[in-house]
């Protein structure tokens, strides 16, 4: 049954990355139950997107649809920016930013720059590009969700060898409290979650 909505969100769309992750497609059944229209990102098309699109056109009354993009690079985030259309920017008012890297364990000899980089940009910098491509029509409708999944492991004494991946996602964290204190006055709100290792297999 869906619950009534808030003027701030009647007829508005959830933009998620991560969409066809675990995590990610998860939150965007949840939305859709709901009743709110769900836009979700993905890298590239592949039979789990196409069973998902089929899943949730199926029991939702709801409009999704996927986009696909490389969320791991500068030039991948800014090719999937351009591309948003107008009409998802102007009616999205809630970001769900669930993009993110596999967790694997490698010791600070064994990794490279590169595998860094990629968790940085993917977790921070591809967030980064997402909320200056929203905000400006965010903050003309005074109003605006902000949702990063970061890491419980960033608390407290981490595993070993998960250099990269703690940094990336402590890196996001941090971000995102300086987000929130930036965009409080237009009614924008900034969180990251921080779940532990979540088993979406």
């Amino acid at each position: 049954m869906e619950k009534p909505k808030s003027e701030n969100m009647k007829n508005k769309t959830v933009f998620i990355t991560g969409g066809s992750g675990g995590i990610g497609s998860a939150i965007a059944e949840k939305f859709l139950n709901e009743g709110y229209d769900v836009v979700a990102c993905a890298t590239k098309t592949s039979s789990k997107t196409v069973n998902l699109e089929k899943k949730f056109r199926s029991f939702s009354s709801a409009k999704f649809q996927f986009m696909y993009g490389d969320l791991s690079t500068q030039a991948g985030v800014r090719a999937f920016c351009d591309q948003i259309p107008k009409t998802i920017i102007a009616e999205t008012r809630v970001i769900i930013h669930a993009a993110s890297i596999p967790v694997s364990y490698s010791s600070i000899l064994q990794t490279n720059w590169e595998l860094i980089e990629k968790n940085l940009f993917i977790n921070l910098g591809s967030l980064f590009f997402l909320v200056q491509r929203f905000l400006p029509n965010l903050q003309k409708a005074n109003f605006g969700r902000i949702v990063a999944i970061g890491s419980a492991l960033t608390r407290n004494v981490p595993p070993n060898k998960l250099f990269h991946y703690i940094t990336a996602k402590a890196a996001l964290s941090a971000g995102c409290k300086s987000l929130a204190v930036e965009l409080a006055p237009y009614n924008i709100t900034v969180n990251c979650i921080a779940p532990g290792i979540t088993d979406t297999s």
